[in-house]
C-alpha cells in the first residue's frame, strides 16, 4: 500500500519497472490477480492428518508477503545484483545499505536484521538468508560474499522440513570445498 500511495502504480507495476525488468528477470513477479494463470506454476502441497498429500489453498489473497513469483534462473539474476549491482539511483550504495545490520534480533544474538536478510556466521564466514514459505511452498536464499557462493531452496511440500536439513548439509559440505580451495 506504501508503494502505492507513493509512486501512483500497484506494486507489481513497480517493481517491474524499478527492479525486475532492468535486471531482465522475466519470470518474476508480485502477483495482483487472484484467479491468474502463472505458467509454469508448481502447487504448494502439504501432508494431511492421513498423511496424503493435499494441495495447500486459502481463500485469502494479497499482494507482496506470499505473492512473489520466481524461478531459479530469475534467482541467479537476483543473486548477481549484489555482487554487480545494476538498479537504483546509485546501486552500490543500495546494496550497501541492504547488508548493512540494523537489528539485532532477540533471544538469538548471534542473528541479526540487515534491511530484509537475517546475517549470521557460518563456519567463519558471513551468511545474509532469508527464507519463506506460503501455501505448500518453503524457500531459502542465502549468500556467502568471502566465497563468491550462494544457495537457494524451492521446494513445494511444506510439510517436508527436511529439505532445510539436506541444504543445511549441502551448504556445510560445500563451504568446507571451497573453503579448502581457497587456502
Amino acid at each position: 500500500m506504501l508503494v502505492e500511495e507513493v509512486s501512483g502504480k500497484s506494486l507489481r507495476q513497480f517493481s517491474d519497472e524499478h527492479m525486475f525488468k532492468p535486471l531482465g528477470m522475466k519470470h518474476t513477479f508480485f502477483s495482483d490477480d487472484p484467479v491468474e494463470i502463472v505458467k509454469n506454476r508448481a502447487s504448494g502441497y502439504k501432508q494431511d492428518d492421513n498423511g496424503r498429500y493435499v494441495i495447500d489453498m486459502t481463500n485469502l489473497f494479497w499482494v507482496g508477503d506470499g505473492g512473489l513469483h520466481t524461478n531459479l534462473d530469475d534467482m541467479l539474476i537476483w543473486n548477481n545484483q549484489f555482487d554487480q549491482p545494476k538498479v537504483g539511483k546509485d546501486p552500490a550504495a543500495l546494496i550497501n545499505m541492504m547488508n548493512t545490520e540494523n537489528t539485532h534480533i532477540t533471544p538469538n544474538a548471534n542473528v541479526r536484521y540487515a534491511n530484509g536478510q537475517f546475517v549470521s556466521q557460518h563456519k567463519g564466514y558471513t551468511e545474509y538468508a532469508h527464507s519463506g514459505g506460503w501455501l505448500g511452498t518453503l524457500t531459502y536464499f542465502s549468500r556467502y560474499p568471502q566465497l563468491k557462493l550462494s544457495f537457494t531452496l524451492m521446494c513445494n511440500d511444506a510439510s517436508n522440513g527436511a529439505v532445510f536439513d539436506a541444504l543445511e548439509k549441502i551448504t556445510a559440505i560445500v563451504i568446507d570445498n571451497v573453503s579448502i580451495q581457497a587456502q
